[in-house]
């Protein structure tokens, strides 16, 4: 379990720090009480400390893993989030309906 949500702490960050720009500050505040709610020095380290995070996360930033792979990935995690009824977590994340 946590290596998947390793993982997806990687592919968010990378979505909201390298393709939508935000500041690191303000995305790590963002994962941290939005999305993880883990503490933000924690989530940073997760990332950057790790060394398997932190490849997965280079190999994002070099387009070795593309755009489709990670909507598969995160298709599947939100099939198992809805598949554990957490409506507003799905909601909060990704501003969606259903």
């Amino acid at each position: 379990m946590t290596k998947i949500r390793d993982r997806k702490m990687v592919e968010t960050f990378y979505l909201l720090y390298d393709k939508k720009r935000i500041r690191l500050e303000d995305v790590l505040l963002r994962m941290s009480h939005d999305l993880f709610f883990l503490d933000q020095n924690y989530i940073y380290k997760r990332i950057f400390y790790i060394s398997e995070n932190l490849s997965y996360y280079e190999q994002l930033k070099e387009g070795k893993i593309t755009l489709p792979e990670i909507q598969r990935s995160i298709a599947g995690w939100l099939g198992y989030v809805k598949h554990a009824d957490s409506y507003n977590l799905r909601k909060s994340m990704f501003y969606i309906e259903g």
